[in-house]
């Protein structure tokens, strides 16, 4: 089932009695704004929904959203345990240094803009992002991005801090690349998305894995991996 609001489809990849999981578009936010992803999955499939986790408004990719109270805080839970996986795919500017590591550097809990990225030092807090390349070109790399803490945009203020800000990052790039990227590959979204999404709830294993969107195709890289 896809559910369509102007030009962006929201694909809805499984649903059990407790919970749905959706293919979320960049561009759609999932609660605040008027139009927001979950409003329109409740007038379409006439349930109250609840967000389990959080996705930026730029960020596509999986979702997963409870349909009770109860199941929100048991699968609140179920993401916070350590056997639980959540890995993003990111198209980032450059070449890493390294192919894979751990990017551990302090970051505030709130947004932050382009000039500092990790925000003011007293409101630093430890963050701890992994990642491994996937894909490269003389110019762009493609990364898979493990969060084992849960800063706000902590995998973009991760990427930009060390050198490597994502592709489209209006609030964490830089302009001139991403208005580049804009004209060369007509490419106006995050880079950013949710791709493998696991988790054990009332002692069933679930995973999910979901390609980026179409636009991605125009880099060139390679994503047709598995986790």
């Amino acid at each position: 089932m896809n559910i369509q609001q102007h030009e962006k489809s929201i694909e809805l990849v499984y649903e059990h009695s407790d919970f749905i999981i959706v293919h979320k578009p960049s561009g759609l936010d999932v609660h605040n704004k008027a139009g927001n992803l979950i409003d329109l999955l409740e007038l379409e499939l006439k349930l109250r929904l609840h967000a389990v986790h959080r996705l930026d408004q730029e960020t596509s990719g999986l979702l997963l959203l409870a349909k009770t109270a109860q199941a929100t805080t048991q699968l609140q839970t179920a993401l916070s345990s350590s056997q639980s996986q959540k890995i993003y795919l990111a198209i980032v500017k450059g070449q890493l240094a390294s192919k894979s590591g751990i990017w551990s550097m302090p970051i505030s809990a709130k947004a932050e803009g382009r000039k500092q990225p990790a925000g003011l030092a007293k409101n630093r807090r430890p963050a701890q992002t992994e990642y491994t390349l996937v894909d490269q070109t003389p110019w762009l790399s493609l990364l898979t991005c493990r969060l084992q803490t849960g800063r706000q945009h902590q995998i973009r203020k991760h990427c930009a801090l060390a050198g490597y800000p994502i592709i489209g990052d209006q609030r964490y790039g830089d302009p001139k690349h991403t208005r580049l990227m804009a004209h060369k590959f007509k490419f106006n979204s995050l880079a950013l998305h949710a791709y493998h999404l696991s988790f054990n709830y009332l002692g069933n294993e679930y995973s999910f894995i979901e390609r980026p969107p179409s636009n991605w195709e125009a880099f060139g890289l390679n994503h047709n991996l598995q986790p």
